[in-house]
This record gives structure tokens, C-alpha cells and sequence, in this order.
């Protein structure tokens, strides 16, 4: 997995393959293949670990920081400081032809992040056998609320790795670069999660 996350950075998701990574990890392909199946298996792995790290970003990041406005802020630098600190990997947990998201451990970690996003911290509870919830059951404005703060973050990141704000940015004297630029969004708009989903 280290060899993964290695070739990863270093190569980009568009050069990103099986035979990169074992021959980074020196060993066979045959080996890769004892462990992960195929690459799909290896990018669902990467995907739980990079999941699970952007919801240990987004709870450092909260930490401090009062409920209400300034805590939903605060968990927004910590989901765009993982996307720009992990570029590549962050781009693999939104590809879906690349992951298999029934594996379990992928399943998890998308709860465990998807949670984090909202606030509440820890591993989601589940009831054996049943597809995993990691939301809860929330009412519909909610899912309207969450819909909307999840996609500031994430617009905001990607549009930022890909290097899109930066003509923006400096089209205004008082904001210049690109990371001032989002901080300003950020500040300016209300996160709208109502409340934590059930079991918080």
C-alpha cells in the first residue's frame, strides 16, 4: 500500500498502474495479484485508506472550534486541506469505474468520512447484513442541506487542484490567490447542516 500511495504521487492517477506499483514494492505481479485481485481491488484500498484519512483531516480540523457555523467551516479546511496536500488520491475516491464500493472496507470508510463531513465523528454503527447507512435516516431538507455543503467542498477542491481559480482570484485586488479565494467562499456561505444524522 505504501508503494501504491509512492507511485501514486509520483506518477499521477493517469499513469497510475499494476505493474508500476509492484515493481515499486519489488515484487512479482503474481504477488499483486495474491493480495489485491486486480487493480480495481487495489484502488478500493487506497480509496478506504484515503477515506479514512479525510475524516481524521476534517476532525483535526475541527477540533477547537464551537458547533454551529464555525465548526461546519472549520470541517470544510480540513476536507479541501486533505484534497490539496493528496491531489491524486482524492481524484481516486471520486472515480467510480476505478473502485468497487461493496468491498467492505471501502464501504466503511465512506461512512466513516461521510459522517465526518457532517460533523459526527467515529465509526458508523450497522446492522449485520443490511447495506451500511452512513447518514442515518435523515428528513428530506436535510439530505437538501447536506447535498448542498458537500458539494461547496468538493467544488471548491477540485477546482482548486486543478489549478481554476487562479485568473479568478486575481481578477479581485484584494484577494490575489487562489487559497485566499476559497477561504473567502468558505467564510462568506453558510455550510447548512441543519443537524447531526440520527445516532450522533
Amino acid at each position: 500500500m505504501e508503494a501504491s500511495e509512492a507511485v501514486l504521487r509520483r506518477d499521477g492517477l493517469a499513469y497510475f498502474t499494476v505493474r508500476g506499483v509492484a515493481r515499486e514494492a519489488g515484487v512479482s505481479h503474481t504477488a499483486f495479484k495474491h493480495h489485491f485481485g486486480d487493480m480495481v481491488g487495489l484502488c478500493s484500498e487506497l480509496g478506504a485508506r484515503g477515506h479514512l484519512r479525510l475524516a481524521a483531516c476534517m476532525e483535526a480540523s475541527a477540533q477547537g472550534h464551537e458547533s454551529g457555523r464555525p465548526r461546519r467551516q472549520a470541517i470544510a479546511r480540513g476536507y479541501i486541506s486533505f484534497s490539496v496536500d493528496n491531489p491524486d488520491l482524492f481524484r481516486l475516491m471520486s472515480r467510480q469505474d476505478m473502485l468497487d464500493f461493496n468491498r467492505p472496507a471501502l464501504a466503511e470508510a465512506v461512512g466513516i468520512s461521510a459522517r465526518a463531513l457532517a460533523g459526527v465523528f467515529g465509526k458508523p454503527s450497522s446492522v449485520p447484513g443490511a447495506p451500511l447507512r452512513p447518514f442515518g435516516q435523515l428528513e428530506a431538507q436535510q439530505v437538501i442541506a447536506m447535498a448542498s455543503g458537500w458539494s461547496l467542498v468538493h467544488g471548491l477542491s477540485m477546482l482548486l487542484i486543478d489549478g481554476r481559480l487562479t485568473s479568478l482570484a486575481l481578477a479581485a485586488d484584494s484577494i490575489r490567490e487562489p487559497m485566499a479565494l476559497v477561504e473567502a467562499v468558505i467564510t462568506s456561505m453558510e455550510m447548512i447542516f441543519h443537524k447531526p444524522p440520527s445516532g450522533a
